[in-house]
């Protein structure tokens, strides 16, 4: 009698656990466009396609608008706030949202932790802004291996247990570092070297301007955030060889990192990133 009610009991405990054994696709490829320079991905979920701004400086996997939050399947808002603050300084207070199992193209995230939406960003003087989109960030691909193809307009996305690709192995492996503000490559001046994380969408790259000494060289440069306000810029070098300009800009203290590099470091290279093994390969 014992062991028929200690059998029940197992069996319930196996309907009832919320345990995925789902087999889905290993590799999946998400088309990648541009709007206003500004990278927007196509997401096919739940037989829907839904386009995301894709956000590699964002520490999140989501940050989603209404209108997304309601089209994918089994998103609840857990009750707690996140509190975050852009380039600018502005701390903004978004709902977290949390979803069981994330299932994109027939691949699955696993549980898949978020917030609601709230625009964040600077924009030069003269610009209207990127365009307002849901957003994923870096976390969505932790535990994937990814190539960022800006160029061929498409991000593949390999399973963890996926061996790197054959053509992948050859490429020049880029070392970095898993700050707060994300992936944060070191690019070097004549003088010293500097902290940048790599941010996707962003239409320029800064470095900050209190990370700067005065005995740098830096040259005029001609965008303006403030009206009268004076324009320089930096040239670093990353490991590679490869020569970039990034202004001059005072940004928040609490943002620990040098600066950013921006779209144009996408721009120039196909990256294959590896966040559970710590590998980034260019080419």
């Amino acid at each position: 009698m014992q062991a028929a009610q200690r059998i029940r009991h197992l069996f319930v405990l196996l309907v009832i656990s919320p345990i995925c054994l789902c087999q889905g696709a290993e590799k999946i490829v998400l088309p990648l466009k541009f709007e206003q320079n500004i990278p927007v991905v196509t997401l096919h979920i739940d037989g829907r396609d839904l386009q995301f701004t894709l956000d590699t400086g964002a520490s999140d996997a989501l940050y989603l608008d209404p209108d997304i939050e309601s089209a994918i399947p089994e998103v609840t808002r857990t009750g707690k706030i996140v509190k975050s603050f852009d380039l600018s300084g502005k701390v903004v207070e978004n709902d977290e949202i949390l979803i069981a199992d994330l299932v994109v193209d027939g691949m699955h995230f696993g549980q898949t932790r978020g917030r609601m939406h709230t625009p964040w960003g600077i924009t030069a003087e003269g610009s209207s802004g990127p365009p307002h989109r849901s957003v994923i960030g870096l976390q969505f691909f932790e535990n994937k291996k990814v190539l960022f193809d800006y160029s061929g307009g498409r991000i593949i996305i390999w399973s963890a247990e996926t061996s790197i690709p054959a053509d992948v192995v050859g490429w020049t492996i880029l070392p970095f570092e898993r700050g707060h503000e994300g992936v944060i490559v070191a690019m070097r001046s004549t003088n010293r070297s500097y902290r940048l994380v790599l941010d996707s969408p962003s239409t320029i790259s800064i470095v900050k301007s209190q990370s700067v000494e005065q005995s740098e060289s830096t040259t005029h440069c001609n965008i303006h955030f403030h009206p009268g306000e004076e324009c320089r810029k930096i040239s670093l070098t990353l490991l590679s060889g490869s020569e970039f300009s990034p202004i001059l800009m005072e940004m928040p203290e609490k943002f620990h990192a040098d600066g950013i590099i921006g779209r144009e470091f996408f721009d120039r290279y196909k990256v294959y990133l590896d966040l559970a093994g710590s590998s980034i390969r260019v080419q």
